[in-house]
């Protein structure tokens, strides 16, 4: 592997000038470590813990409102578990479904049950 300075490049300029050169003259970057956030809902950007905070026990500045909104997520997420628990029952209700689509489609009961027998093993492959 070349080094950086002997790796050259166009510039806008004519003629050929080093990665070296060029990122010798980039700017100085800051070595602050924070994490933002776009609130779209109050049109604020408000700074985020990192984990190091955290584990230093830091804690957020949350609005009234930002406290009120997470609330609201928690308890609809809650109402999204009971619903995920009925997930076997959606399955079997997809699979019911395609095996009728299947079978009106092939006019027969065998071949939706050959077609679908094979998604186990396309569901492996798609994985791999």
């Amino acid at each position: 592997m070349p080094a950086i300075g002997s790796v050259r490049c166009t510039a806008s300029l004519p003629g050929w000038i080093s990665l070296r050169g060029a990122a010798l003259r980039s700017g100085p970057r800051s070595a602050k470590n924070s994490l933002f956030e776009f609130d779209v809902a109050a049109g604020k950007t408000r700074e985020l813990l990192t984990p190091q905070q955290l584990l230093k026990g830091a804690e957020e500045k949350l609005s009234p409102e930002e406290k009120a909104r997470r609330e609201r997520m928690r308890v609809s997420v809650g109402g999204f578990t009971v619903l995920l628990e009925s997930r076997p029952l959606l399955i079997l209700a997809a699979l019911i479904t395609v095996y009728i689509v299947l079978g009106v489609l092939y006019e027969s009961y065998v071949h939706p049950i050959t077609i679908l027998s094979t998604l186990p093993s396309a569901g492996v492959g798609a994985i791999l």
